[in-house]
């Protein structure tokens, strides 16, 4: 609720002490948000700027006092109109105010570079103060939820939207709305309402009572279609229940744009309401459901746990298997993705864990995620979940994501052991870009190979010096001899197969294979120098056990 008139009121999001912003969310979302359109401020001291303004604090403002904002400021000017209220904000961000009859758009511009504002943000008529106080300070407060990690309801809504392409909102079970996405596209009538006013519109509460689609929201976890009402406008809708257990915490809805949903959205709606019921249980205990849930998951990776006491704290059996799947989220153009974009593919695999398996884990460790997946095994199932939430991450990030899905932990306590043979294996793969998926069974063989590899790399343990020496001649030389014998030793030998590969004719390829002969004085139609000379080959990789799949 606002503060009383008098005084003003704030809720600090994050400043340094110099009154500098230290994060927060633009203008434009929060507008986005209100339904309110923005001017920018311009005066010859202070022209139009091209940053958009970033909100870190709200502050409420009485005209009747001393102006006492600063920077990061979005200033809600309560009790004056146009002008006015402009002046009662000078020295913050951006303000949001409501127009004076005789205001027009130059004059604000005008009166708010003035005041050293960056921007103003036009409210309308009939718009309630306190509601769009509490959703301009809801998404302040939940960008900071979102960098500290904690996932919150708005950053679920938004992952929930751009994985159906729709508009989404979470509600109660007194149809209040909770958290929303932000959306560029068309918002209809209703949202905009229930946004606004914090509530759906009655009239269209009445309607979905008569049609039942409460009872068939909140009696399973299936998502039910909601058709259009043009009369009331409303757009068509998905929604779902959001459930613990048999007792409902509200419900998820995503409202059609101007395209229809995305395939799949019923499954991402799935697990966005079991993610969301436990945020929001969360929530009531203060953040500690969560928090607790979140920690003892990613301890679950380091081995560092008393198994039975974990199993118990999860809610998992002690002695069931735990399938375990390692994201790699490397970009094409960075070593690893950045950490706002792991995040991101965080709650993505998350949504689409839950939908798999209500009791999946998702943790973040050494740059991947690993989706935890207890009772279940390697198996085909598994497997299209992973290539399938492959997928997902490709399209939403851009980036060439990949999975491993490791071999099953038989324990709880065996977890640890299965998570570093699945990052293994995304070391594995990663130069295959094109590969979605591997799974152990395919890569067993490999990974044996390249531990008994990793036994080999220390200062004193045994080299073939010739091997070494070719290998390092031919760097920067432009030479391809190590390369044309490694590829012979893999392909046992057959010329026609090195050559293919390499596109070069079959004499290249002999006369190739002889040189090296000559230059390290081995025979290569012996089994004990092919092995050896392999092996060293590998070894003189960049890393050095690099076993290939």
């Amino acid at each position: 609720m606002l503060m009383n008139r008098g005084y003003a009121s704030r809720v600090d999001t994050g400043k340094h002490t110099d009154g500098s912003a230290a994060g927060g969310v633009t203008l434009g979302t929060i507008a986005l948000a209100l339904g309110v359109r923005v001017l920018p401020a311009r005066s010859a001291a202070a022209p139009a700027a091209s940053a958009e303004p970033l909100i870190s604090q709200v502050a409420v403002v009485d005209p009747t006092e001393e102006p006492s904002c600063g920077p990061g400021d979005l200033a809600f000017v309560v009790g004056a109109r146009g002008v006015a209220a402009i002046r009662a904000a000078c020295g913050a961000e951006a303000a949001v105010i409501k127009l004076a009859a005789e205001d027009t758009d130059d004059a604000l511009c005008s009166a708010a570079g003035d005041a050293g504002l960056r921007a103003l943000a036009i409210l309308a008529p009939e718009a309630r103060w306190d509601h769009v106080e509490s959703i301009a300070r809801a998404l302040l407060e939940g960008a900071d939820q979102q960098e500290a990690g904690a996932g919150d309801l708005f950053s679920l809504m938004q992952t929930v939207a751009q994985l159906t392409g729709g508009i989404v909102s979470l509600e109660d079970t007194g149809n209040h709305v909770v958290a929303y996405s932000r959306s560029a596209q068309e918002a209809d009538e209703l949202r905009r309402l229930s946004i606004m006013g914090h509530t759906c519109p009655e009239s269209y509460l009445d309607l979905l009572r008569q049609h039942g689609v409460y009872k068939s929201i909140y009696s399973s976890d299936e998502p039910v279609r909601v058709e259009p009402r043009p009369e009331l406008g409303a757009r068509r809708r998905l929604a779902v229940g959001v459930l613990l257990g048999p007792r409902p915490l509200g419900s998820i809805w995503v409202q059609e744009g101007a395209a229809p949903l995305h395939e799949g959205s019923a499954e991402v709606l799935r697990g966005a309401a079991r993610v969301a019921a436990r945020h929001m249980v969360g929530l009531r205990n203060g953040q500690r459901g969560t928090g607790i849930r979140q920690t003892l998951t990613d301890t679950l990776l380091t081995g560092r746990f008393n198994a039975k006491h974990m199993a118990a704290e999860l809610g998992v059996d002690t002695d069931s298997p735990v399938a375990v799947i390692a994201l790699d989220l490397r970009d094409s153009a960075e070593r690893v993705l950045a950490a706002d974009r792991r995040v991101q593919a965080a709650q993505i695999a998350g949504v689409h864990a839950a939908a798999f398996r209500p009791d999946a884990l998702v943790a973040e460790a050494c740059g991947q995620i690993y989706v935890l997946l207890p009772g279940a095994h390697a198996d085909h199932a598994l497997a299209g979940f992973a290539h399938e939430l492959v997928t997902v991450l490709r399209r939403v990030l851009a980036t060439p994501a990949q999975a491993a899905v490791g071999p099953a932990a038989r324990t709880v306590a065996q977890v640890p052991e299965a998570k570093h043979a699945a990052w293994e294996m995304t070391e594995m793969i990663a130069g295959d870009p094109a590969r979605t998926v591997a799974l152990h069974e395919e890569l067993r063989v490999s990974l044996t190979l390249r531990r008994m590899l990793s036994q080999l790399t220390g200062p004193d343990a045994p080299r073939l010096d010739a091997v070494a020496s070719l290998v390092l001649d031919e760097r920067g030389s432009g030479r391809t001899i190590a390369q044309t014998l490694r590829l012979y030793l893999e392909c046992l030998g057959s010329v026609s197969d090195v050559a293919e590969r390499m596109h070069v004719h079959a004499n290249t390829v002999r006369y190739r294979i002889r040189r090296a002969e000559n230059l390290t004085g081995m025979d290569f139609t012996n089994p004990d120098h092919q092995l050896a000379a392999l092996i060293q080959l590998r070894l003189s990789e960049p890393g050095g056990t690099g076993a290939e799949a």
